[in-house]
């Protein structure tokens, strides 16, 4: 009973192995055989970066009304351009 069940469940993962490695992959296909159309990528606000300095690891970042804080050892600063007030 435990040899069958063994021999049912590997043939169970031969055949969805099987059905993955063969799947038509819509990414392979050449831009003449798409049904879609890429979209240009482009680079939001989050994705920008910038670097502050401090005399300490900032602890904590938060946005309050459009505004930065920085929590660090000595203290909570408002990040104004790159620097820390």
């Amino acid at each position: 009973m435990k040899t069958q069940m063994h021999r049912m469940l590997l043939i169970a993962i031969l055949v969805t192995i099987g059905a993955v490695t063969w799947a038509d992959d819509p990414f392979v296909r050449g831009p003449e055989e798409r049904r879609w159309e890429p979209v240009a990528d482009s680079v939001y606000l989050q994705e920008k970066g910038s670097q502050a300095t401090t005399n300490s690891p900032a602890l904590s970042v938060a946005v309050f009304e459009g505004a930065v804080y920085v929590s660090t050892a000595d203290g909570v600063y408002e990040l104004i351009g790159s620097r820390l007030f």
